[in-house]
């Protein structure tokens, strides 16, 4: 378990690639459950359960989405490519987590001091970066390429997740 913890914290300072971690179906299990809690955690504090819960499954079935969409003619690569993307959203997660408790971040925007918006602005470029060092890898793009694609998928997946939050609280 410590060789996959390293390999995923590698793998998110670009040390390592989505193809030298297993695309084992157990592991890509016992990864979801993980996420789907790290996500239910991270947005209890601001929703109730249910709306956690529904939060959680819609931000993992994106990711699950854009996965296979993305290798739609490269299936081989999916699970190592899923494992990976959950992989390393669980250990920026952590770290965000953290964050988010070092600087009792609460529902009101204007409580969060200038460190943490700085913090969590870096941490939302961290994730842009490794998901495009995991799109690189994957489909064979260059890291530009890559990198417009991580983007677009993660202001399409907050796009998202906000419109559900909307519905769910009208």
């Amino acid at each position: 378990m410590n060789t996959l913890i390293r390999h995923y914290v590698r793998l998110v300072l670009l040390r390592a690639a989505p193809q030298d971690l297993p695309a084992s179906a157990v592991l890509q299990k016992i990864l979801v459950v993980l996420y789907f809690i790290l996500a239910f955690i991270n947005t209890s504090s601001i929703n109730n359960l249910t709306h956690s819960i529904i939060h959680s499954i819609v931000d993992l079935s994106m990711l699950f989405l854009f996965t296979h969409i993305l290798l739609r003619d490269k299936k081989q690569r999916v699970n190592q490519t899923f494992n990976s993307f959950i992989g390393a959203s669980l250990v920026i997660g952590v770290v965000h987590t953290l964050g988010t408790v070092m600087f009792s971040v609460d529902q009101d925007p204007q409580n969060i001091s200038n460190m943490a918006r700085l913090i969590f602005f870096i941490i939302f470029v961290w994730v842009i970066v490794v998901y495009a060092h995991i799109i690189r890898h994957a489909v064979e793009v260059s890291m530009s390429a890559a990198s417009s694609i991580s983007l677009i998928y993660i202001v399409l997946n907050v796009m998202v997740l906000v419109s559900v939050s909307g519905l769910l609280k009208a």
